[in-house]
């Protein structure tokens, strides 16, 4: 999981790696690119928070998020950061 480091949010953006095949006239300078495969992105790609407009590398953006089993009787003590999501919840593990 992604957020923003700075404000949150969770509307992001990344730059991402493809490859486009590059078509050409020979009798004039008009070119097209015709996408050809997947996408690649790591902790690296720049990422930018379109709440905010905070910008980072991916690996910044990465949120410590684990996944526990709701408890039947009711919510988990501390979940106060937690988000609730097909029944399970989210909760920081960096102790925040």
């Amino acid at each position: 999981m992604w957020q923003c480091p700075d404000c949150g949010g969770n509307k992001l953006m990344v730059t991402v790696v493809t490859s486009a095949n590059l078509l050409q006239d020979d009798d004039d300078d008009n070119f097209e690119t015709d996408i050809e495969g997947d996408h690649e992105w790591d902790d690296s790609s720049t990422m930018w928070c379109k709440s905010c407009l905070h910008v980072g590398t991916a690996g910044q953006f990465v949120c410590n998020l684990t996944l526990q089993p709701t408890h039947p009787d009711g919510p988990m003590p501390n979940t106060s950061r937690a988000v609730a999501h097909a029944g399970y919840r989210r909760r920081r593990t960096d102790g925040e």
